[in-house]
């Protein structure tokens, strides 16, 4: 399934200088080298644990099922869609929405540790931005998001604040003057973070 305003991507890039994906988002926040790394050096990376196990996870769970819409009582999940907002020259592939009790809210699935409050600045960042997508495609104001920790099989319900999306916006900017510079940016300041880095060859903080 694939929702957007039928302009075409490279109208989209010519605009605004890149798509940035929600991906990308949670990448930026995480790390600013992740990305760029990805978009400015073009360096492939060595995947990592994490990497390929949300991967396989993704595959098994959802990806593999395909676009599909599956309805149980109230609740009306729709699957793997793709959502452009040209707008803002932002890209998402929503592992599903839900549309219940009159609202439309994105979820994410995550194979790591069950999060609850406070939800970590990257995890937020990538759920505002499908938040936002959402808002592109429906008109109406999406105000929380879910995450469902598979491994732990729970799901946790999020509110998504106007600063949510703010820091978006403010990301988006952020990303499209670091790649147009072509100047590396600080690593993040949690150097635990850079343990099981698939950028850590090229980057070591130097």
């Amino acid at each position: 399934m694939e929702i957007h305003d039928d302009t075409p991507i490279a109208q989209v890039v010519q605009e605004h200088g890149m798509v940035v994906t929600a991906e990308d988002l949670r990448q930026h926040v995480y790390c600013p080298r992740i990305l760029f790394f990805r978009h400015v050096r073009h360096i492939t990376p060595i995947r990592t644990f994490k990497m390929v196990r949300g991967v396989e996870k993704h595959e098994e769970d959802l990806r593999k099922k395909g676009t599909r819409i599956e309805k149980e009582g109230t609740v009306t999940r729709y699957y793997n869609v793709r959502i452009l907002d040209a707008k803002l020259g932002l890209l998402g592939v929503l592992d599903y929405f839900e549309v219940t009790g009159g609202l439309t809210f994105p979820v994410e699935l995550k194979t790591g540790q069950v999060d609850r409050t406070p939800l970590p600045p990257h995890h937020r960042v990538q759920l505002a931005a499908q938040a936002l997508l959402l808002e592109a495609l429906t008109g109406e104001p999406v105000i929380k998001a879910k995450a469902v920790y598979v491994d732990a099989k729970e799901e946790v319900e999020y509110a998504v604040e106007l600063e949510d999306k703010g820091r978006v916006l403010r990301a988006l900017d952020e990303i499209r003057a670091m790649v147009a510079r072509e100047e590396i940016p600080n690593p993040t300041p949690f150097t635990g973070r850079c343990v099981d880095c698939e950028f850590w060859n090229y980057c070591q903080r130097a």
